[in-house]
This record gives C-alpha cells, structure tokens and sequence, in this order.
C-alpha cells in the first residue's frame, strides 16, 4: 500500500528524528555525568561524615568514662551508697548531671537492683543491665551502647568502692535529636543521620533520625534488604526523592545490641545547582531541533522540487512526448542527474521510434506489415468517407512458395519476396499502402476505389508474376491469385476488411480461380462449416450415420461382385449432406479416425449379416489419407473381422492415388500389413492424381478404379477414351483388376466390355442404396443370391 507521506515530509521526519536523538543522546551523556560526578562527591563526604561520625561517637565515650570515674571516686557519694542514702544519691547525681550533661545516671547495688535513676526508679531496669554490671566487676569498668524506654544510649560503668565495692555508677548520654543535630551541624553539607538498632531476634527499629516520618518508615526495609558492603554508598528513593545512603556500623563491645548510623545525602538537593544547567540545555537543544527540522526542510525542498520535475518529465515520456528536455540550473549531482535523464529520454525516443518500426514493418521486405495495417485501416476509412469514396484491400497470395523455400533455400526464397515487394509496390500510387502481412501473403490498400475497379487493378497486379523472376542467377516461376474486398461495400468495420480479402483468397484458391472478389456467402459457407465441426461428433456419439451399398458387377458376366460402402449424413436441420461435405471436416477435427471405424465396423457387420443370409459378396470401403498415418489401423481391422467372423478376402480398401503419394513409404508399411491380413487394396480415382509408375509397381495394390470423371463422357469424348483406354491396359499389364465407375448407361458398359475392362459401376447399373433396398434391388435382379427371403433391415450383431 502506497504511503500518505511525501518524499519531503519523510525525509524532513528522518533527518528530525535523528537530529533528535542525537541531541537526547548528548542530553543523557550530560546529565549522567553530572550525576555520576555529583554521586562520586556525595560518596566522598559520606565516607568523610562516617569517620567524623565514628570519631565523636569514640570521643563522647570517652568523656562518659572519664566523668563516671570521677564521680565514682567521689567520697560524699561512694558515703552516701555505703550507708544507703537514697536522697543524697539522687541528689549528688542530679547535680552531676546537669554539670556533665549526661542524660541519665543510674546506681545499682551489688545485686545489680536499681537505687537511683535520674529518669525513674525501677527495678525492671537493673535487668537490662546485669551484663553489663558483670563485666565492670570483672573488668573494673563497662561500657557500649544500651537501649533503655526505646532510647540508645551510650553509657560507661564503674564499681563503687567504699573502700570495698557497695555499687555501681551508670552514666548514660542518649542518642537523642539534640545530640544528632549537633553531630549534623559539624558535618559537610546537607547530611540527614539516623540511628537504628537491632535486636537479639535481629529485627531493626528506627531510634532516632533527622528524616521526616515517611522517610523512617520507608528507610528500615531499605537498610534491612539492602546488599551493599558497610564501606559502599547506594540510592536509595525516600518519600520520592532520590538520596545516596551510607551505612555506619557503630563499634560496641557487646554486639548483641548492634546499633547502625545511616547517613542520608540528598541527590536531588545535591543536584539543584544543575538544574539551570539542564533547562538552558534543553533550551538549546529544543532550538537546534527547531533550526534541525526548518534546515532539513529547506535542504529536502531542493532536492524535492528537482524530482518533481523529472517526475513531470516521467509522465511526459509516459504519454509519449519526448520532445521536452529537463531544464535545471543547478550544476551539482541533481544538475548531472537531469542531464542523464535527458538522455536516457533520448535513448528511448530513438529505442522505441525503433522497435515501433519493428513492431509495425517487415523486416525483410521494409514494408508495413499487418499490425500497421490494421491500425491505419480505421484512419484510412474515415478519410475516404470524408471524400465520399471508399477504398479496397487486395491480397495477393503466393503459391507454391514453401515448396520454393525448401527446395532453393530460404535465401533464395527471402529475396525472392523481396522483389515481389518491391514489384507490387510499383504497381500501385504512391498515396496507396503495400504491406507484408504474411510469410507468403502482400496486401495492397488502394485508395478510393470500389468493386467495379477491383478486376482491372486483380489483372494488373496478377500480370506481375507472368514474367519468371531471376534471382542469383536462378529463373523462378511465380504464381499468384488475389483475393479483395471492398470498404463500405462489404464491410462497415474497417478492421475486418483484411478477414474478408482472405475469405475471398480462399475462395480463390479453392476454385482455383486467379481472382476472387468477396462474397458474404462464402462467410455463411465457413459458418455452416464450423457448426458442422461440432454437430460430426454428436452424430458420430448418436449413430447420426448410415452406410449405403452400390453394387459392382462383373462386365463379361454381369455377375454381382461386390459392393462399395459409401457413407451417408442426413442432417436434421440441412438435410443430406454428401460425403465432401463433412468427411474434409472429420480430417481437420481429427475425427476421421472414429468415423472410418464406424465405417469398417458397420460395413463387416453388415457383411456377416448378408453371409447368414447365403450372400456371399465382397465389400469395398474408402480409407481417407489421414488413415495411412494410423499405425494400429491394420490390429484394429484384424479385431473387426475376427469379432464379426467375416474373411478378409472379402475385404477391398479404396485409397485415393493422391493419399498414397502424400507419404508413400509409410503409406506402403500400412498398405503390406493389409495384404498380410488378405486384405485387397484399390487405388481410387486413377488419373486424377500424380503418382509415379515406380510407386504404383511398389505398392502392393490388386486394382484400379478409373475415375468417372473420364468415364461418364468417354462415349462423346475421343481424349477420355484413349485415357480409360490407357488406364485399362495399363492396369492390365501390371496384373491389377480394373474398375471403371461413373457408368450412366448401357453404351457405356458395351463400350467398356469392348475395352475388356473387369468390374463397373454406377448409376447407370444402379445408385448406392440402404441395406434393406439393396436387398429388394438383389431379389429383383438377383434372386437366386439370397437363400433366406426374410429381410434384414439392419445388420445385427450375431456371429
């Protein structure tokens, strides 16, 4: 399917799309570094706050220790724990409290229960620091991180020795917000710090943080899931804005309470300072795509509106029009382009000037040939109409030129035609046509003429050929007849008047005649003709055939001999059709071969027929030449007579003089299988033909049959005479039986019984009959032929 697109708009969109691209890709290149370096500085500053995290943490535990050994040295409170003074205790802790800033102080007794506690005072509380009450016994101080009330607190412990140990000193600071923002404040840039803890079921809580509540919630699972090495920094997406995290495990001697600072450096806080950097990119970017696409427009406008013309120049030479050169000022690759295409224009001017000199004259000849012709034939028309007069078309067709083709050579035969061209083209005016419309056939259309010119023009043209021709020294004797028709008068289709010429040749050629002019008869002939194609085989399917018999006899004896079997068509629509008429039919349609086995079959079937009957005569029946060609004719006779038990001595096969001479030497193979079988051969209608004498002794023939038309007239005739009888004695000499046919009357069997000639036939001694007349005819001239007087009517199929 064709694209909605143009050739601009696409190529204006590709170039866009790839300026785009590449400008995004330039964008994405920008801003990864940008990001990438940003990423590497907030890495650094993190793993600097990790340390500086680490060292106040270290720092700050040490202040608790040193202030817990101070105070627990101190001898108005180790008094005060000795005797059990619970006020003074409270007292003197507040007091160091507030002085040292700690956020709480605890003292516990030897069995580590609570006194005193600056929060509370609860004994619950002394379990979360038995362990830890044990290592200072042991160690002689503690310290680490401990979680009291959901709050870290880093703590340092000390034995209360008065002199000998009646306690224990807890000084805790919390890490509280206070502290954390303290600890934000001293480090570089905007670093959010959060605590988280652990538990021994190892589940994480969120001590403190500098992050907003959403941001806690989201920040445990991250931290809990998280893969990353305690020195790697990672991102990390909290409440929607994008940080880089680093995690800080806090050093403590009892890892059980595992305590985790977590450092949050906001990246897109880090990437504000960029963020006019990336509009007045995007800014230049989206100009140069806008200044992309306006010079790609303009760059495929010139490339464009030259194509659009050697388009135009397309459909010029598409019409036909090839006399408009592209014109272009342009000197670059488009300029070299036009001048190409003028003259690949040019070449296919002169190519098609000449291949339309092919495709309408004759290469040989240099004549129009039948396509002009035909395509002038309605132009002619209507010029001779305009003047009121017509015009005719004679074609003047060749004879004999194939037999001169293969005989001289198809050189000979080429120039030959060659000056017969040029002849006929002298023979007519210059404003005339002369054309080559067949291997063997000229057409002459001669302007404003009508039938009453065509036989003097026929004459004229015809007196061309009476002269022999010479070429290369060789003397060649031409012949020709003429076939025309005229324009209006036997057409108003000037397309068909070439078809109605022909007709007119053909009528020629078959009357032999040297001249014929069109007769629409002719073209209803050819119709019937054509419609009996058809109808032959329907009637061959639908037994539409019959066989009669004329009887042969003995001339010396007057003895019935034979019969010749003689087909017959009685045409439902046309009537009797005589066996010309439809048996050329049968050889063109290749349906002669189906019609003489319906011959023999029928023929042998009626002679067994007459054998049931006592009648004991032979039967003659014609082979057409197109017969000869059939190899397994002879297994198919052999069949015939077995099947219906009839001798093959009874069997005579008529075959034309001029069907044995068509292909003599497979004529004569065929011919040898017969007379194997027992078969007799006649050669029909001797004289008419051209059969050499060396043939006719080759052929294993056993008679001859005179033709009537030398028969009928021979009493009238001296020249017919001598011939029939020539034929007689000829027949005579070489062994062979004769037959004359065509006997009319009773002088002309005396006369043939005076030339001793053997068997005759005809309508004087009686005309071809149906087998059920044929039987009558025998009881009225023959009776004593038939034993059985019951009529057969129709041959049956009993053995």
């Amino acid at each position: 399917m064709a694209s909605g697109f143009s050739f601009q708009t696409k190529v204006t969109s590709v170039f866009a799309a790839l300026l785009a691209i590449v400008l995004l890709i330039a964008f994405a290149v920008v801003y990864k570094v940008i990001t990438d370096s940003t990423f590497r500085q907030i890495e650094s500053q993190l793993s600097y706050s990790r340390n500086a995290v680490d060292h106040q943490l270290a720092e700050r535990m040490d202040s608790l220790r040193e202030s817990t050994q101070i105070l627990a040295r101190d001898f108005g409170f180790r008094k005060a724990v000795a005797t059990g003074d619970i006020p003074t205790i409270k007292s003197v802790s507040d007091n160091f409290s507030t002085r040292t800033e700690a956020s709480r102080i605890m003292v516990a007794d030897l069995n580590g229960q609570l006194l005193a506690d600056t929060q509370l005072t609860d004994a619950d509380r002394g379990q979360a620091l038995q362990e830890h009450l044990r290592n200072a016994d042991k160690n002689g101080i503690a310290d680490g991180m401990l979680v009291l009330d959901g709050t870290v607190y880093q703590f340092a412990i000390a034995p209360i020795q008065a002199p000998d140990p009646v306690g224990y000193l807890v000084v805790a600071k919390a890490l509280d917000i206070g502290f954390i923002r303290k600890l934000q404040s001293s480090l570089p840039g905007n670093i959010d710090i959060s605590f988280l803890a652990r538990n021994a079921s190892h589940s994480t809580s969120l001590i403190t943080s500098t992050l907003t509540d959403i941001q806690r919630a989201a920040l445990i699972p991250i931290v809990t899931d998280t893969t990353a090495q305690p020195s790697e920094s990672f991102q990390a997406t909290l409440d929607g804005i994008d940080y880089v995290l680093g995690v800080q495990d806090i050093n403590a001697r009892h890892p059980e309470m595992p305590v985790q600072a977590v450092l949050q450096y906001s990246l897109t806080v880090a990437l504000a300072p960029y963020k006019p950097l990336y509009l007045t990119l995007l800014a230049i970017l989206a100009g140069g795509l806008v200044f992309g696409i306006l010079g790609a427009h303009g760059v495929s406008r010139s490339v464009i509106r030259p194509l659009l013309t050697l388009v135009q120049a397309t459909l010029r030479i598409k019409a036909g029009h090839y006399d408009a050169p592209v014109t272009m000022r342009q000197r670059d690759e488009i300029g070299q382009l036009a001048d190409a295409f003028n003259l690949m224009m040019q070449g296919i001017a002169e190519r098609e000037e000449h291949i339309q000199r092919q495709a309408e004259y004759d290469a040989l000849t240099g004549l129009p040939n039948r396509r002009y012709v035909d395509s002038r034939l309605p132009t002619i028309a209507t010029a001779c109409l305009d003047d009121e007069r017509g015009f005719s078309a004679l074609l003047v067709c060749i004879e004999r030129y194939s037999e001169i083709n293969s005989t001289l050579g198809h050189e000979v035969g080429d120039k030959l035609i060659h000056a017969i061209g040029r002849k006929l083209l002298g023979a007519v005016k210059s404003t005339d046509t002369v054309a080559r419309i067949g291997s063997d056939t000229f057409a002459a259309i001669v302007l404003h003429t009508g039938p009453e010119e065509i036989p003097g023009l026929a004459e004229r043209m015809l007196a061309l050929f009476e002269a022999p021709f010479k070429v290369d020294g060789i003397t060649i004797d031409v012949s020709a007849h003429i076939g025309a028709a005229c324009y209006p008068e036997h057409t108003e289709e000037p397309c068909t008047l070439l078809r109605r010429a022909d007709r007119a040749a053909y009528t020629a050629s078959d009357t032999l005649a040297r001249f014929a002019l069109y007769d629409p008869r002719s073209d209803t002939s050819k119709k019937i003709r054509l419609s009996l194609m058809g109808e032959l085989r329907d009637a061959l399917a639908n037994d539409g055939f019959m066989l009669h018999y004329q009887p042969q006899i003995d001339i010396r004896s007057q003895r019935l001999m034979r019969v010749e079997a003689l087909i017959r068509w009685e045409h439902p629509d046309l009537g009797f059709l005589p066996p010309d008429q439809f048996v050329p039919l049968a050889e063109r349609t290749g349906d002669i071969h189906r019609l003489t086995h319906w011959v023999l079959d029928q023929g042998i079937r009626q002679l067994a027929a007459w054998s049931r009957r006592g009648l004991d005569i032979g039967m003659s029946i014609n082979l057409s030449a197109k017969d000869l060609l059939d190899r397994h004719l002879p297994q198919k006779l052999a069949a015939l007579l077995e099947t219906h038990g009839v001798a093959a001595q009874r069997l005579m096969l008529e075959i034309t003089e001029s069907a044995l001479m068509q292909q003599p030497e497979h004529a004569l193979g065929i011919l040898q299988s017969f007379r194997d079988m027992g078969v007799d051969i006649s050669v029909d209608d001797f004289g008419t033909g051209y059969s050499s004498l060396t043939y006719l002794s080759r052929f294993p023939v056993s008679e001859l049959k005179i033709d009537k038309s030398f028969v009928m007239h021979m009493d009238k005739n001296p020249q017919d005479l001598s011939i029939v009888h020539s034929v007689i004695d000829l027949g005579h000499r070489l062994s062979l039986q004769v037959v004359s046919e065509g006997v009319e009357h009773d002088a002309l069997l005396e006369q043939l019984k005076s030339l001793d000639c053997d068997l005759a036939q005809g309508y004087g001694i009686a005309r071809p009959m149906a087998a059920a007349d044929f039987e009558v005819w025998i009881g009225r001239n023959y009776p004593d032929l038939l034993n059985n007087k019951r009529p057969i009517l129709v041959a049956d199929n009993t053995p």
